[in-house]
């Protein structure tokens, strides 16, 4: 058992009715997701949950847990907080939505990267001026969907945004570069014409994804 099976494991007990956890994934999971499903399914889910008051923060095996739940039941919020037991749909909508600012993508990227809870998924190096994406699939099914709201409907439209900024891959397992991009400074040090042009087509990305919302 590696290190994130074993803090999993941990913190996020297993019992009866347990969502399947991160890496297996059954046929039912594994088919392609578009960019209108996800929207329509966090639409209609927004929808009919009900927000009662908070029970307050979140503690970390309640998200291991809802993570969990969104790697299976997508954005099914009544089924994820069945799962979580302790939250209603509408707190687990409520916290899914805390994940998701209009902000740059490298800020978003930053921030996911920062994540500990996902560091099985995908994490800083110890250099901090690299990352890794260990699971493609659960990426893009997980960490993906919650902190860029499933504009990346396939895993390969998110490496190729990491193309458009000026990452690559240092070696073929999973190792992303950009060297300008570092766990202390995402977007601080790239030029002025070059963070304007970004910002402006990340403004217009939120833009075309807000009418699927």
């Amino acid at each position: 058992m590696n290190a994130w099976e074993q803090r999993k494991s941990e913190t996020c007990t297993s019992r009866s009715g347990c969502a399947t956890s991160f890496g297996k994934s059954s046929s039912s999971t594994e088919k392609k997701l578009s960019k209108g499903n996800i929207a329509n399914a966090i639409r209609k889910a927004s929808a009919t949950a009900t927000i009662i008051e908070s029970k307050g923060l979140w503690s970390y095996r309640e998200h291991c847990i809802f993570l969990d739940g969104l790697y299976t039941y997508g954005c099914n919020w009544k089924q994820i907080a069945a799962l979580v037991n302790s939250r209603n749909a509408g707190e687990v909508m409520h916290h899914f939505h805390s994940f998701q600012i209009k902000e740059p993508f490298l800020f978003t990227l930053r921030r996911m990267l920062d994540d500990k809870s996902l560091d099985h998924i995908i994490s800083w190096l110890p250099d901090g001026r690299t990352f890794r994406i260990y699971n493609e699939f659960t990426c893009m099914r997980v960490a993906l969907l919650l902190y860029f709201r499933g504009f990346f409907c396939d895993f390969h439209h998110f490496q190729e945004e990491l193309y458009r900024y000026g990452f690559y891959q240092d070696t073929y397992n999973g190792i992303w570069i950009q060297r300008q991009f570092s766990r202390n400074s995402a977007f601080e040090k790239i030029n002025s014409s070059e963070r304007s042009a970004l910002s402006v087509r990340v403004s217009n990305e939120f833009h075309d994804e807000s009418k699927f919302l």
